[in-house]
């Protein structure tokens, strides 16, 4: 298993700091259409890296993360796919045992997910991942079963570091819904996914 290293959890607390600073200055407008274009030149294009999430390892328990190859494209100044997002990781802090089974038989699946450009140097951005629907069958009937990412939002972001041509993310599982109704115990926690890579 593989742990998320210092430098990356420093780097993603640096960004957050930054998203915040933007937002709590009175003076922030966002960027102009014309940055924004700047911001997505630089991080346009396809990245090939590791999918870093929560996982126990029974034999050391102070190795808390699993890590798979994913990759991701950004497409343009507003969208970026994740291709392949392993559907099943999503079941992992589930409390509901019938409904996690169920959603860990998911095959993977593209995720869709909006961005927004904050900063231009270095680029940084929020993330708003698409609502992941499901129809589930548990408990002897079918389910609509969603699961909801925070989005625009300081811990759902990207950061670009141009000399190393390194990108990392952070998207986090945070409400499911059933049949429309939010599930209120449903994760024992928010549930939070790191990408880590380097531009194709």
């Amino acid at each position: 298993m593989k742990k998320i290293n210092l430098i990356a959890l420093m780097i993603c607390c640096l960004a957050a700091v930054t998203f915040t600073a933007c937002n709590d200055d009175p003076g922030y407008k966002g960027l102009t259409p014309q940055e924004k274009t700047q911001a997505f030149n630089v991080v346009k294009g396809t990245y090939t890296g590791d999918l870093i999430y929560p996982s126990e390892n029974p034999t050391n328990k102070s190795d808390v993360t699993d890590t798979v190859t994913v990759r991701w494209e950004i497409q343009s100044d507003s969208v970026m796919t994740i291709r392949n997002f392993p559907m099943a990781l999503l079941a992992n802090n589930i409390t509901n045992k019938e409904l996690a089974a169920a959603l860990k038989a998911e095959l993977p699946r593209d995720m869709k997910c909006y961005i927004d450009f904050t900063q231009v140097s270095p680029v940084t951005f929020f993330i708003n991942p698409s609502l992941q629907s499901f129809t589930l069958n548990y408990s002897g009937k079918n389910h609509l079963v969603q699961v909801a990412m925070l989005g625009n939002n300081i811990y759902s972001f990207g950061a670009y570091d141009s000399s190393k041509k390194l990108l990392q993310m952070q998207i986090v599982e945070a409400a499911i819904y059933v049949n429309g109704i939010l599930q209120k115990n449903a994760l024992a926690s928010a549930v939070p996914f790191v990408f880590k890579a380097t531009k194709n």
